[in-house]
């Protein structure tokens, strides 16, 4: 991402940074600031970098970056003298991130979550739409919609196997990329991963 050769273009060393806070949660309640966020979450870049990748003019993220370095999401990562100004690069604290539990129990609305939550069920379906008439070279999609009645003293249980899975798949993904084994990564499927584990909503009687 990074130009420079100076400014490594790896990564957050962090793999996951958990959101405890209202204020980090609704700085993700904007689409903008969530395609913004996956770009820094790649590796360093500036303002003007991520603009051209999402094909926004640059003067319309500086606010969405100052939000998200405010809210602890992104940092400053490198700085870089270039015609008289001083270009920053910003780095993800982190390569994915996840919602306390608790925070959405102190405040079920806590900051829009449900906001955030839409938007990536919606650009997944845009994702999954693109896949029309593409050769997906024998990798074919698993799409499934489960209502299932599951007891309160199992919510616990259930929430905690479908973590383990979502970090096992992480921590193979990572440890992959470190081994750099030509072997495996030229066998890697990059794929993506939507799970929503929600309340059926109940009309009004």
């Amino acid at each position: 991402m990074a130009d420079d050769p100076s400014i490594a273009p790896e990564p957050p060393s962090l793999a996951y940074f958990t959101i405890r806070d209202v204020a980090q949660l609704k700085a993700l309640a904007d689409p903008l600031r969530m395609r913004i966020l996956e770009v820094f979450c790649v590796g360093p870049a500036t303002t003007k970098q991520v603009a051209e990748k999402l094909g926004e003019k640059t003067t319309k993220l500086y606010h969405h970056v100052e939000t998200l370095e405010k809210a602890g999401l992104i940092e400053l990562h490198a700085t870089r003298p270039n015609r008289g100004t001083l270009e920053k690069y910003f780095l993800g604290v982190a390569r994915a991130f996840r919602v306390d539990d608790e925070l959405l129990l102190s405040d079920p609305d806590a900051g829009g979550w449900t906001k955030m939550g839409s938007e990536l069920l919606s650009r997944g379906a845009e994702d999954i739409r693109a896949l029309e008439g593409r050769d997906l070279e024998g990798v074919l999609p698993m799409i499934a919609q489960l209502k299932a009645s599951v007891p309160r003293s199992r919510l616990e249980w259930l929430q905690g196997e479908l973590e383990r899975l979502i970090d096992q798949l992480g921590a193979e993904s990572e440890e992959r990329k470190a081994t750099e084994d030509a072997d495996e990564c030229a066998d890697a499927v990059e794929f993506q991963l939507i799970l929503a584990l929600y309340p059926t909503p109940v009309p009004d009687s």
